[in-house]
């Protein structure tokens, strides 16, 4: 891994694989409360696949944090640091985007950006028109809704991240903050458009770009009926994984193995080897 580079409000990293078997580079793009750090070990197996990668941490999530100005950061912000990261430090190459959570909101915004080959969504926020709620959720968004409605720097009680990202699993929050630092405030805003679908995403041209959405069955934060809607929604087919929450994929080593088994093979099957 390079050292970072902090450029269009991100902090990018770049991991070189030994040996490259992908022409696109992998974008990793955290969702919220999430950092590069964070995404850290699926680098490390798109590497061992062949991918170089690219992981980022999105404006207001590393250094000193403007909370005022995190408070109305929106969607949109983070598309136009992500695309300006790929226009002018990477103006030569193409690219598969990775998004989680709502970074794949980031990630189905960019998907018509010409050097985007596709994009793969782990556990993805839905655009406009696709509700992902829950009870449980629903409840947990009550107590936020001064900060969401004001725009404000929303700070999130540790519970409500262990219920919604681990399913109540202590063990699994444990291991997790071994490896990342959590971020423990986020945008009002971007709060208020996750969980209203207010993001607005142009449905798949013909012929579209190849989308992989891979899901977990028990998601409390992204349920898997709205996933079910997503892959309706880009014609493509849902690929359920037996993650046992919403944050597996990028925490645990066996769902970050089968996460970047199954990109590799999506990869090859669409032609991207190099």
């Amino acid at each position: 891994m390079t050292e970072p580079i902090d450029a269009h409000g991100c902090r990018i990293f770049y991991h070189h694989a030994r040996e490259k078997k992908f022409t696109p580079i992998l974008v990793i793009i955290p969702g919220m409360w999430g950092t590069a750090k964070q995404m850290a070990l699926l680098a490390q197996y798109a590497n061992m696949h062949g991918f170089n990668v690219i992981t980022l941490s999105l404006r207001h999530h590393w250094g000193i944090t403007d909370e005022e100005a995190l408070g109305k950061t929106s969607t949109a912000d983070f598309v136009t640091d992500v695309k300006e990261v790929l226009q002018n430090l990477f103006n030569n190459e193409s690219f598969i985007l990775v998004g989680h959570s709502s970074g794949g909101l980031v990630a189905q915004c960019l998907l018509g950006h010409k050097a985007v080959e596709g994009c793969v969504l782990l556990a993805s926020a839905p655009p406009k028109g696709i509700l992902a709620v829950s009870p449980g959720l629903l409840l947990r968004t009550a107590r936020y809704l001064p900060a969401i409605i004001g725009r404000k720097p929303c700070r999130v009680r540790r519970q409500d991240i262990l219920y919604l990202c681990f399913n109540g699993n202590e063990e699994s929050l444990s291991q997790t903050e071994r490896l990342q630092s959590m971020v423990s405030t986020e945008s009002g805003l971007l709060c208020r458009e996750r969980f209203f679908s207010l993001v607005k995403v142009e449905p798949p041209t013909n012929p579209s770009k190849p989308v992989l959405i891979l899901a977990d069955p028990n998601d409390r934060a992204c349920p898997i009926s709205s996933q079910k809607r997503l892959a309706d929604f880009h014609k493509e087919r849902l690929h359920v994984s037996r993650n046992p929450c919403h944050h597996m994929f990028h925490t645990v080593p066996g769902s970050a193995i089968w996460c970047l088994d199954t990109i590799a093979d999506w990869a090859a099957h669409h032609k991207f080897r190099v």
